[in-house]
């Protein structure tokens, strides 16, 4: 339902990733704008500037003199995402270990806490779906810790990206409890006074989605 009290740009921008996410859109099909402006009833400006922030996030693509197309994420893609990760997340998870006794340090290792707790129970039931929502809030919590918008913004323009990647590697044979063990790794790290130990330790968890995706041939 529509929420009457978002700015329009966000309500559309919403109903439009709802409509890629459900799958509601089709690859090989050019929209435009009015396509869009007509079937949610907004009028070109917030229906603009849902496109661009899609297009920011990489789940279209603005076609000049043409319209819009649904984004296919390209080995390129997950390679960029999965390195940028890399370095991101490796750098906060060492931030965070120095910082663990702050009032905002104390709060992101307590949800680090429960969220490792939930994957756990996802893990038991072998439930997929809820493991990667829980894996998504893990890696944007350790990312939120040094309160750096550039790093937020980043997580957020290509949570589409990473979302794919996660239904990509988390279907692999024994792929989530091993992710789990990763994950209860890097907690162990953080909560050690080894900030390097916390470093490694994340690396070391997005490096072997790395070598998963290179073994199915999905990067180089």
């Amino acid at each position: 339902m529509t929420n009457i009290y978002k700015p329009l740009q966000l309500q559309a921008y919403d109903l439009i990733k709802e409509s890629i996410e459900n799958g509601e859109l089709e690859f090989e099909t050019t929209y435009s704008e009015a396509y869009f402006s007509n079937k949610l009833g907004f009028s070109k400006a917030p229906i603009k500037s849902a496109i661009v922030r899609l297009s920011n996030e990489k789940m279209v693509d603005i076609i000049p003199s043409k319209g819009i197309v649904l984004h296919k994420v390209t080995s390129e893609d997950l390679k960029n995402s999965l390195e940028m990760r890399c370095a991101i997340e490796s750098y906060c998870a060492f931030i965070l270990s120095q910082g663990k006794a702050s009032a905002s340090g104390r709060r992101i290792i307590k949800k680090l806490d429960q969220l490792l707790k939930a994957t756990y129970e996802d893990v038991q039931k072998c439930d997929i779906d809820t493991f990667a929502e829980h894996d998504m809030e893990w890696h944007k919590t350790i990312i939120s810790f040094p309160n750096n918008k550039d790093f937020i913004d980043f997580f957020s323009n290509y949570s589409y990206i990473t979302k794919t990647l996660m239904k990509k590697v988390l279907f692999t044979e024994g792929r989530l409890p091993d992710a789990y063990h990763e994950h209860k790794a890097i907690y162990e790290a953080l909560l050690s006074d080894n900030p390097l130990s916390a470093f490694s330790s994340a690396s070391y968890h997005l490096n072997v989605t790395q070598n998963i995706l290179k073994e199915k041939n999905m990067i180089n």
